[in-house]
């Protein structure tokens, strides 16, 4: 019964909590929120469409060659992001385009192509990008999809398969290339608002009867634009050559042979296959591309059941919860709450240097926008809204993780197996229960690590301090004690930072020493770990943290029995002549709160180098706080209540609780 009240609390306070809050939705619906989670605003929907497709055909062959582009490959074209027009005239059930003042059947259809340049212009508004191909071609629309997402279509890019004249006859100057019609010419906007002042001109100077050769000619003679030579637009924009042909005579063949022509790299990487002019061999075309495409996909199928499989047996979590940063700028601060805005965040310097490189494509771009960050042990990934001349976009910039190298080798070593005195340092407030357990653990860790020293910085007075020492004399033998324990008393009421500066300065410089709380648990595989800290380098482990409405009696590293505190950096490992590179703690932080942060900060202005990531040695289990006490103007009892709310359940238990609420509701 109590869950219940608890529940409904919680499905109350939400719908308040929709009705008062200042957010960014139009409505509040708690299925659509669970469904439909908007991690920034949403730019608005583009107008223009990315590419306009045009194919050169006759009302004639329509009927034919057509026919057969209308059950291929014209079926996996994606009409929101292309328009496909067949340049003829009009036949019923095909998209067709006719252009004013042209006859079909004029061959070549010099006039033709001129005026569908013309036409591309009046409409380069509208679209990216312009590809104009012939009937008797396959397209594979997902790889020209690919190609043009890669380049800018603000420059001027004249991209086809290459060609250099037969002859002398074609009248090419040396040094200069056009793109052949036949497997496609691809051009961009920028090119063709350029070019549109010039193609009257070009059309009273004509030099040959070949119009892939003439728009050529057009491009170099006003732009100084050559069609794309590089080796790479052979294979993507395939021609099916005669090996046999004679001077004079037409260089591919009418037919593609699906099963001896095409070889597996063509499949895989062509835009374009050129000569198919029976739709027997269209459609033969087509099926062994969709046979390549299923060998494919059941090949990905089988090298992702394996890593599904490894990651099966892997206990760990690889997921993660996007965290939104608000108004960058050159530093960080580590208070990131998965839809909340943190007002002020600050960012990491080397992050702003790696978004300026990688954003320096997108004009417009600024840092003082919101971003969404995601770490995990595959890789690190950013979205982040930027704007180009279009309008905004949201950008992904991923970077992954390098596998593991692993090299065997037997070899003879030279290790000084003598560890380095590490001190444990714990500060304390009328915790004892907690700390029985903890001194338990530490009674533990000596038995592998004699050189584990232990300072606990209590605030009280004489009476506490015997009560904390009675405790420890009652599971460390006296000699230990005596070499290994100091029991520092720090003034009350507890201030958090003056007690643990009380501790450090019981150290000396070259001392190695690991800051933490009294109801933390750490293994002994974590202390080793500490071990070969550097000298000038500190650690802020990620903890993992237990929730409340859990089986307590489980230290399993699993989605349903906690999450990783990324927000949290209390622990911290260093050597003191480290610490002394930095402010300290802030001696005029009162209780506890905010000491952590603001040292967090500190080293990060300082240039003080450190290492941060997920733990599995390190555990928080779940215990109540009591915010009582703690100041509202710094900000402490905010962040004492928010870490309460964090640790009362996990999300799936939370909807199953509600789930389970609306089943029962219903069925009474």
């Amino acid at each position: 019964m109590e869950i219940l009240y608890f529940l409904s609390s919680i499905i109350i306070g939400y719908y308040l909590g929709c009705g008062i809050q200042d957010v960014r939705v139009e409505k509040c619906n708690v299925f659509q929120s669970l469904q439909e989670t908007r991690i920034v605003q949403e730019p608005k929907k583009e107008s223009k469409k990315k590419i306009f497709i045009a194919i050169h055909s006759t009302p004639k062959y329509l009927e034919t060659r057509g026919d057969a582009i209308r059950s291929t490959w014209l079926n996996e074209v994606d009409p929101n992001i292309a328009t496909v027009k067949f340049i003829s005239g009009p036949v019923a059930g095909f998209p067709t385009l006719t252009l004013p003042g042209v006859n079909d059947y004029d061959y070549p259809p010099q006039k033709k192509t001129f005026k569908l340049l013309a036409y591309f212009y009046s409409i380069a508004h509208e679209y990216d990008w312009f590809y104009r191909v012939d009937d008797d071609i396959t397209l594979q629309f997902d790889n020209l999809i690919q190609l043009v997402s890669k380049l800018n279509a603000n420059n001027e890019h004249y991209i086809g398969g290459t060609g250099f004249g037969r002859n002398a006859e074609d009248f090419i100057p040396s040094g200069n290339a056009f793109c052949m019609g036949g497997s496609g010419v691809l051009v961009s906007h920028a090119l063709v608002r350029k070019i549109r002042p010039h193609l009257s001109t070009c059309v009273k100077n004509l030099m040959t009867e070949h119009e892939d050769v003439e728009v050529g000619r057009c491009i170099w003679t006003h732009l100084n634009k050559n069609c794309t030579t590089s080796y790479e637009t052979g294979q993507i924009f395939f021609q099916n050559w005669r090996r046999d042909a004679l001077p004079g005579e037409v260089g591919y063949k009418n037919n593609i042979d699906a099963e001896k022509d095409l070889k597996i790299k063509t499949l895989d990487n062509a835009i374009s296959l050129h000569a198919i002019k029976q739709p027997e061999s269209q459609k033969a075309v087509r099926i062994r591309i969709l046979k390549r495409r299923m060998q494919k996909l059941i090949s990905e199928t089988g090298v992702m059941r394996s890593i599904v499989s490894k990651n099966l047996k892997n206990r760990r979590l690889n997921e993660c919860l996007w965290d939104e940063i608000r108004n960058v700028n050159n530093e960080h601060t580590p208070a990131l709450y998965q839809n909340n805005v943190i007002p002020g965040m600050k960012l990491h310097r080397p992050w702003p240097e790696t978004l300026r490189k990688t954003d320096s494509f997108v004009p417009g771009t600024s840092l003082h926008s919101s971003l969404y960050r995601c770490l995990n042990t595959d890789g690190f990934s950013i979205i982040r809204p930027g704007m180009d001349n279009f309008g905004w976009k949201l950008i992904l910039i991923a970077a992954r993780f390098s596998e593991e190298i692993v090299v065997k080798e037997s070899t003879n070593l030279l290790v000084d197996t003598q560890q380095r005195p590490l001190t444990l340092i714990v500060p304390l407030y009328k915790r004892e229960d907690a700390f029985m357990r903890f001194i338990k653990l530490y009674s533990r860790l000596l038995k592998t690590h004699q050189n584990l020293n232990f300072i606990v910085a209590i605030a009280g007075d004489d009476i506490d301090r015997q009560n904390i020492v009675e405790i420890i004399e009652d599971k460390i033998p006296q000699t230990l004690f005596n070499t290994h324990v100091r029991v520092k008393t720090c003034k009350l009421p507890f201030d958090k930072a003056h007690c643990l500066q009380d501790a450090i300065d019981l150290l000396k410089e070259e001392d190695l020493f690991f800051v933490y709380d009294v109801d933390i648990i750490v293994t002994e595989q974590f202390i080793q770990r500490i071990y070969f800290l550097g000298h000038d380098n500190v650690y802020f482990p990620t903890l993992f943290s237990q929730y409340e409405l859990t089986d307590h009696n489980s230290q399993n590293i699993s989605e349903v029995n906690g999450f990783w505190r990324s927000h949290g950096v209390g622990p911290v490992a260093m050597t003191k002549q480290t610490y002394l590179k930095s402010s300290g703690y802030n001696q005029n932080i009162h209780g506890w709160g905010n000491e952590d942060t603001e040292l967090y900060d500190d080293f990060i202005k300082n240039g003080i180098q450190f290492v941060r990531s997920h733990d599995e040695g390190i555990f928080h289990p779940w215990h109540s706080k009591n915010c009582s006490g703690l100041q509202s103007e710094t900000g402490q009892y905010a962040a004492c209540v928010k870490i309460n709310k964090e640790h009362t359940m996990s999300q799936t238990r939370l909807a199953t609780k509600v789930l389970d609420i609306f089943t029962f509701n219903k069925i009474k």
